[in-house]
């Protein structure tokens, strides 16, 4: 009897496993939320967010593709999710850059949308938010971090032109913020620490 009762429980949890195999999960962030990226320097970039894991299932015939949408917000360099459809073949994920172009909020979305599905069909969305500010490293507020500010802050380290642009707070400005800046014309961001 006890090798029966076994038998019932383990085909059971395996019953459970495969079930629960079948549910897609996402990772990060559940579908319909909202994923915010803060304030953001306008001209530079955000890290990469991981918004949604899409699983794969063997066997499973749909198709899927996701797409990010909005001003400011693209996709990942680690995203590995189709953009048209396509049937999956790994588990798949897209991550989110936020790189706002002016100042103000901004809003997207990412949209998951599915083809025939044999597992059923989820279209899924992840609205995303953030804000454009103006960024430290913009020594001259032009909106564009290139080499007049690098120049600015060079005039300023060598007393040509008054201290304003202390970029990392540490009381003066000096070579340290002058490679704050080229970090940010080289597209590494803007460190204010």
């Amino acid at each position: 009897m006890n090798g029966v009762k076994y038998s019932v429980v383990r085909i059971v949890s395996l019953l459970v496993a495969l079930i629960g195999s079948l549910i897609p999960t996402h990772a990060q962030f559940d579908p319909g939320s909202t994923v915010g990226f803060g304030d953001q320097g306008v001209g530079t970039s955000s890290p990469e967010k991981l918004v949604v894991k899409i699983p794969y299932f063997p066997g499973a015939t749909g198709t899927v593709a996701v797409n990010v949408t909005g001003q400011g917000f693209q996709r990942g360099r680690s995203s590995t999710c189709p953009t048209i459809q396509r049937t999956l073949t790994a588990d798949c994920i897209v991550t989110v850059v936020f790189t706002p172009t002016s100042l103000g909020p901004k809003a997207g979305q990412v949209v998951e949308v599915p083809g025939l599905c044999s597992l059923g069909c989820f279209n899924q969305t992840w609205t995303l938010k953030g804000n454009g500010v103006l960024s430290p490293c913009d020594v001259n507020r032009d909106l564009h971090i290139n080499v007049s500010d690098v120049q600015l802050v060079v005039n300023q380290a060598l007393f040509i032109s008054p201290p304003t642009s202390d970029i990392n707070h540490d009381g003066v400005v000096n070579i340290l913020d002058i490679q704050r800046v080229v970090n940010a014309v080289l597209g590494l961001g803007c460190r204010t620490d």
